[in-house]
C-alpha cells in the first residue's frame, strides 16, 4: 500500500559516548535480538531507515536558561523526560519567549521575564515525568509483568482517568499573558533616484 510504519523501541542500556549510526543500530539489534512478533521485521527495516534516531530518555536541568544573547528553549534547556509533555512545554515556552522579546526593550529583561514565568511550569512537568522511564522500561521480569497487566487493565480500572487528569492539570498549570504587540513599523520604501543621476 505504500504506507509507513514508525516504531519507538525503548530499552535500558548504559549511557555511552556519541556513536556513529552503524554502532547505534548494532546496539538496538543486540537489545532486541531473539524477540518474536514483528520485532525481526522492525530490526530489518531499521538497518536502512533514513530517519533512524537514537537518544537517551533524560531530563535536562539547567541552573539558568540564558547567557548573553543566547537563550535555551524546549529540550535544549529543560527536557522533561518521558511523559513530561515536552512538545507542549516547548510550544508554551516559545509563546512566552516571543511575547517577552516583543514587549521588552532589552533582551536581558526579556530573558529574565521568560525564565521567571516558565521555570515553575518546567519544574512541574519534570516532576510529573520522574520515574516514568523506570515504569515504561522496567528491568525485572516481575516489573514487566506488572506494567503489562496494568496497561491491559487500565481501560477498565476505576482510576483510568487519572493519567488524563494529570496531563490536563499540567497543561493548565500556567497562566499565559496576552502579549500586546507593538505597532508594526512603516513599510520600507527605498529612496527615489534623483533626476539626472544614475
Amino acid at each position: 500500500m505504500g504506507g509507513q510504519t514508525r516504531a519507538a523501541l525503548d530499552f535500558v542500556a548504559p549511557l555511552r559516548a556519541s556513536q556513529d549510526r552503524s554502532q547505534e543500530r548494532a546496539l538496538v539489534e543486540r537489545a532486541f535480538s531473539g524477540l518474536g512478533w514483528e520485532v525481526p521485521s522492525l530490526l530489518r527495516e531499521m538497518r536502512t531507515a533514513e530517519d533512524f534516531y537514537l537518544a537517551p530518555a533524560a531530563q535536562v536541568v539547567m541552573p539558568c536558561y540564558s547567557t548573553g544573547r543566547v537563550v535555551l528553549l524546549g529540550d535544549a534547556g529543560y527536557a522533561p523526560g518521558p511523559g513530561g509533555m515536552g512538545t507542549g512545554l516547548a510550544v508554551i515556552a516559545a509563546y512566552v519567549l516571543a511575547g517577552e522579546l516583543a514587549t521588552q526593550r532589552d533582551h536581558r529583561a526579556a530573558f529574565t521575564a521568560y525564565e521567571r514565568q516558565i521555570r515553575p511550569y518546567v519544574q512541574m512537568c519534570q516532576n510529573q515525568a520522574k520515574g516514568a522511564d523506570k515504569y515504561l522500561v522496567p528491568t525485572k521480569k516481575s516489573q514487566i509483568w506488572r506494567r503489562n497487566q496494568i496497561m491491559r487493565l487500565l481501560p477498565y480500572m476505576p482510576g483510568k482517568n487519572m493519567i488524563k487528569r494529570m496531563t490536563e492539570r499540567a497543561a493548565s498549570a500556567i497562566t499565559l499573558k496576552d502579549y500586546a504587540t507593538r505597532t508594526a513599523p512603516e513599510p520600507y520604501e527605498p529612496p527615489k533616484p534623483q533626476a539626472g543621476r544614475r
